[in-house]
Formats: C-alpha cells, structure tokens, sequence
C-alpha cells in the first residue's frame, strides 16, 4: 500500500520533455492500483486464496464476471443519462 502511494508520488514529481508523456504513465499507474485494489476487495469478499491453480481459475473467473457486471452497469446508467438529457433538449425546443 505504501509503495503504490509512493510510485504515484514519484509519477506526478517527475519531470518529462513533453506533459503527454506524464499523462500516459498517470495514467498506466490509475489502472493498476484500481486492478490491485479490486482484484484484492473481489477476492477477499469472496474468500478466495491463491494457494492453488484451482483458486486461481476461479478468481480470475470472479474477477472478469464482476469486471463486465461493472462494465454493464456503466453502460446502462449512460444509457439513462443520454435519453434523460435527450427528452429534456427536445422539451426545451
């Protein structure tokens, strides 16, 4: 925990020619602390130790299932937001 806390502090104090190239290793690093911190919440809900290769198929297995529930739930909200935003503009007009 305290070594991501770290590595994103040493990302942002890093100075780079060009702020894209900064952006791009922000971003890289979001990505894996949200992958670390929810493959550990996702596993450790679910009791799930990976002492065996058995475990490890099923955490992965647990891990995408919960990934593209998230995925699709996304996708529905922003579903919702653009037809509420769409009925308003046509009120509107």
């Amino acid at each position: 925990m305290i070594g991501i806390v770290v590595l994103i502090l040493i990302v942002l104090f890093i100075k780079f020619e060009h702020q894209a190239k900064r952006l791009k290793l922000l971003f890289v690093v979001l990505i894996l602390v949200f992958l670390y911190f929810s493959v550990t919440s996702v596993m450790g809900k679910a009791g799930i130790k990976f002492d065996s290769l058995e475990n490890v198929g099923k955490a992965v297995s647990l891990y995408f299932g919960w990934l593209s529930n998230l995925a699709v739930s996304v996708w529905h909200a922003t579903g919702e937001v653009v037809r509420t935003v769409g009925s308003a503009i046509k009120n509107v007009g």
